[in-house]
């Protein structure tokens, strides 16, 4: 009977620390999440503050509480000074919605949160850093509507940079385009399938956090990124990607490439309708709104780190580095190992 009451008593606890732990680690979860996008703008992603935000995040994320009876003092908590409320621009949409949650509750201004500081401060706005999404954001989105007016094709991410391994094949079209060809395929499946789970609902259309689109979508991606990784070893994956990054630059030019004939229908349709002052007003209200930015999101969504790695590669090659030593042959190309 005494074992069957203590069996009972730490089941219990672990249920409840498991519900405490899953639905009190969310503040802590998205304002980590939130603070290190600023901080890694601002400073770069191994700085000391974004150090200790990936810290807090994780435990926020995987941490049980230990004590049922007062978890409120195990809470993880973003102390002030990982707090900021300027956000670079191409977060934008991250502080209107912060902005207009502290406007439906300007009561809480003083209230107790998991960041540690008043919960309704209204977010500002600031230039972005040099950072890598900063560029993005002012090569592509920045048009004052909101939608994409233009599609920068980054060498230094193109498979002229890096191209494939060197093989008895190579120069042949067969052999170098093989990787355009297959994500040609798989992305306008990819396309296919997220346009069913949206349903009615436009690219532009927000979806609230909590639709089932969300796991749906996570899943979708997670089956595409396997797609990438399927042909390549764990260990050329780290020690040697070559061929992996000439194919995340297959992917990037498909999808980019994608992107700038989208933006160019678009053009020809408005052009077409701007004879017809009706009509053009009509088409300007129900345009939506970022038009064709699903097409340049799907590589980074699968290939975030490559890409990063790629980018930077490039950048030091470009500024001399001499940590990359004789990784380039003269030949105009990168050859990571």
């Amino acid at each position: 009977m005494l074992e069957s009451a203590a069996q009972r008593e730490v089941e219990e606890r672990l249920v409840a620390n498991y519900i405490m732990a899953r639905f009190m680690s969310g503040g802590v979860v998205g304002t980590a999440g939130t603070q290190w996008m600023v901080f890694a703008d601002r400073y770069g992603a191994a700085s000391r503050q974004c150090l200790q935000l990936d810290h807090l995040y994780r435990l926020g994320l995987d941490a049980a509480l230990p004590d049922t009876a007062n978890p409120v003092s195990h809470g993880n908590r973003v102390p002030p000074s990982l707090c900021s409320y300027t956000y670079p621009e191409h977060m934008k949409a991250k502080a209107d919605e912060k902005n207009a949650r502290a406007m439906k509750q300007p009561q809480r201004a003083t209230s107790f949160s998991l960041s540690g500081t008043g919960s309704s401060q209204m977010v500002k706005l600031a230039k972005s850093s040099e950072s890598l999404l900063g560029k993005l954001w002012h090569n592509v989105l920045c048009s004052p509507s909101g939608e994409l007016t233009g599609v920068h094709l980054d060498p230094d991410l193109s498979r002229a940079t890096w191209p494939r391994c060197r093989e008895a094949r190579s120069g042949t079209p067969a052999f170098d385009n093989r990787y355009v060809e297959r994500w040609t395929g798989l992305y306008t499946e990819y396309a296919r399938r997220e346009r069913e789970l949206r349903g009615e609902r436009g690219e532009g259309t927000p979806i609230e956090k909590d639709d089932p689109y969300w796991e749906s979508y996570r899943e979708l991606i997670a089956e595409y990124r396997a797609l990438l990784f399927e042909h390549h070893s764990p260990w050329d994956v780290v020690m040697n990607p070559q061929e992996l990054y000439a194919e995340v630059a297959a992917i990037y030019e498909v999808c980019y490439n994608a992107a700038r004939l989208q933006v160019q229908r678009r053009r020809t349709i408005e052009n077409e309708q701007e004879g017809a002052a009706s009509s053009s007003a009509s088409a300007s209200a129900s345009a939506p709104r970022q038009y064709g930015t699903g097409h340049i999101k799907f590589p980074w969504r699968i290939a975030t780190e490559q890409l990063t790695e790629m980018k930077e590669k490039a950048r030091r090659l470009a500024e001399g580095g001499a940590r990359l030593g004789n990784s380039s042959h003269g030949d105009g190309v990168l050859h990571p190992m």
